[in-house]
């Protein structure tokens, strides 16, 4: 086969003699050196893409192991409870507008209710508002934490997210000392004083069979005792079955009242309270 010749016809003359030859030809640049800096340039891009790539999949990895462990902490285990409150025998001060005596039947769960309304400045301009009687539920039972079912009750007026504030008792005193928003990922802040709560039992869920009825104590005056009568459903009280039950006093103590099958003896009456115990049935 005869070799092309030199010049600016050479190349047409290596590709008439490839296709003669069936060879075809590999579409890649010719190979050439290039220096450290621009190497550096080249790299530099791919490197930039990779961190992100790696910080969006760490970012994700932990949102996804939060809402994992969040999710299996709230099952929390549901309870039967039946009973009375104080029980019979129990010298107990209760205070006008507090229930008195309270009979219940109900599957429920015991979750935290604040004494107090909360507010705890967050991030920037974000701010943690929470009214002593908004709904807590149970992320994780120890050490304690709960978050609002509500979620507006974080705000930050600065960037604009809202969400659910969570708080903490991390030492177990029975008061929260931390908290945080969902929606602020590695921000929280100590509440100064800490904020005291009790637990409380709450329907396990929607439809969840839960009874109780309530004796409170509404003062008394000129020789009259003041009580209203409760029943709640589901924890919604029904308007049915709410009244307002008087008893007379005699002035002297102790001196006994009785509700239906129950009897009270009445101990005393002062600026602390009334002073006062269940008996037990016979």
């Amino acid at each position: 086969m005869r070799a092309c010749p030199a010049g600016n016809g050479k190349g047409a003359c290596a590709l008439r003699f490839a296709k003669v030859a069936n060879i075809r030809p590999t579409g890649r640049r010719p190979e050439r050196n290039i220096g450290a800096a621009q190497a550096g340039k080249i790299a530099a891009p791919l490197n930039r893409g990779n961190a992100m790539y790696r910080y969006r999949a760490m970012v994700m990895g932990l949102a996804a192991g939060a809402a994992l462990l969040a999710g299996t902490a709230t099952a929390q285990q549901a309870q039967r409870k039946v009973g009375v409150k104080p029980e019979p025998g129990v010298e107990t001060t209760v205070t006008v507008g507090s229930p008195m005596y309270e009979r219940f039947n109900m599957v429920a769960v015991s979750t935290p209710k604040l004494r107090d309304d909360l507010e705890v400045s967050l991030g920037i301009q974000g701010k943690v508002v929470i009214p002593s009687g908004s709904k807590l539920v149970v992320q994780r039972a120890s050490p304690l934490k709960v978050c609002t079912e509500a979620q507006d009750t974080y705000v930050d007026r600065f960037v604009g997210p809202r969400g659910a504030a969570c708080l903490y008792d991390t030492d177990g005193d029975g008061a929260f000392d931390k908290a945080s928003a969902e929606t602020v990922m590695f921000t929280d802040k100590k509440i100064k004083p800490p904020a005291p709560y009790d637990m409380i039992d709450a329907p396990a869920a929607g439809g969840s069979d839960y009874f109780r009825n309530t004796l409170t104590y509404l003062g008394s005056s000129a020789g009259t005792l003041r009580v209203s009568y409760r029943e709640f459903s589901h924890d919604m009280a029904r308007p049915a079955f709410t009244e307002e039950l008087t008893f007379p006093l005699s002035g002297t103590y102790p001196e006994t009242i009785t509700w239906r099958d129950t009897k009270i003896t009445l101990l005393g009456l002062d600026g602390s309270g009334l002073r006062y115990r269940v008996e037990a049935a016979k």
